[in-house]
C-alpha cells in the first residue's frame, strides 16, 4: 500500500502546494469503466464499471492509450486486495474475493521478461521490504497459489521495449495460469504495444479496454 497507495500529479496543472504533494489514492480516484470486446463480432462493446467486468471476468487485458488510467487501476486493485478495510473507501464494487496481489511492473523487470514464473516470484521476495521475510513471504505465495487466491497484476506489458522479450514474458504469465488454474491476473498495455502478443493471451484473457470519462466522471473528480 505504500507504492500504489497515493497518486501524483505529475503533468497536471496545480499550485505548487498541492503538486508537491503525494495524495491518498482514495481522495482522487474515480471508479473506472471498460469497454469490454463481446464475443460475438455483431455485437457492440459495453461500457461497464471495473467491478462488474472484473467478477465475470477474472483474468483481463486491459488496453488504454498513455494516460488514459492504466497504472491507476492497477494501483486501486493492488491496494484493494492487499487492504479490505480501504477497498470499501471507493464504490466501484469490486469482487469480493480474499485474493493476494502480486504486482510487477514491466519497466522495472529488465532480465526477467525472459525467467521463469519461479524467477518473478524469487525477485518479488528480494525487494524492501518483503526481503527480511521472503521465506514467508514465498511460503504464503505457494499456499496462496495453490489455493486459487492469488491476483497477478501486471502493469505496461508495452514497457518491455523488445517484442523478442515481450513474447517469452506472455508465454510465461499464460504457463503459470495453466499451472495455476484459478488464479486471476490484470495486465495492462498500450494497444501499439500488445498487438504482438495478443495471439498469445486470446485464450486466456478477456480484452477490454478503458472507457473514457464522461460528463458524471468529470463531475465526480
Amino acid at each position: 500500500t505504500h507504492e500504489c497507495g497515493f497518486i501524483h500529479l505529475d503533468g497536471l496543472p496545480a499550485d505548487s502546494d498541492v503538486g508537491s504533494r503525494r495524495l491518498r489514492l482514495e481522495n482522487l480516484f474515480v471508479p473506472l469503466h471498460l469497454d469490454v470486446d463481446p464475443k460475438e463480432k455483431e455485437k457492440k462493446k459495453e461500457r461497464q464499471p471495473v467491478g462488474v467486468v472484473l467478477s465475470k471476468h477474472p483474468r483481463l487485458a486491459l488496453l488504454a492509450a498513455p494516460g488514459g488510467g492504466k497504472s491507476t487501476v492497477i494501483k486501486r486493485l493492488a491496494v484493494a486486495y492487499a487492504d479490505s478495510a480501504r477497498r470499501g473507501q471507493i464504490a466501484d464494487n469490486l469482487p469480493e474475493r480474499d485474493w493476494l496481489p502480486l504486482f510487477f511492473r514491466c519497466r522495472e523487470l529488465r532480465g526477467l521478461t525472459r525467467g521463469s514464473f519461479a524467477q518473478l516470484l524469487e525477485a518479488l521476495s528480494e525487494r524492501e521490504p518483503v526481503r527480511q521475510h521472503a521465506t514467508v513471504f514465498r511460503a504464503l505465495v505457494d499456499r496462496a497459489l495453490l489455493a486459487g487466491r492469488v491476483l497477478l497484476l501486471v502493469d505496461g506489458l508495452d514497457e518491455i521495449s523488445e517484442a523478442r522479450d515481450r513474447a517469452p514474458f506472455v508465454c510465461t504469465l499464460r504457463s503459470a495460469l495453466q499451472a495455476y488454474p484459478g488464479i486471476a491476473i490484470v495486465v495492462t498495455s498500450r494497444e501499439a504495444g500488445f498487438r504482438h502478443v495478443a495471439a498469445h493471451l486470446a485464450p486466456v484473457c478477456t480484452h477490454a479496454t478503458l472507457s473514457p470519462f464522461n460528463a458524471d466522471d468529470i463531475r465526480l473528480l
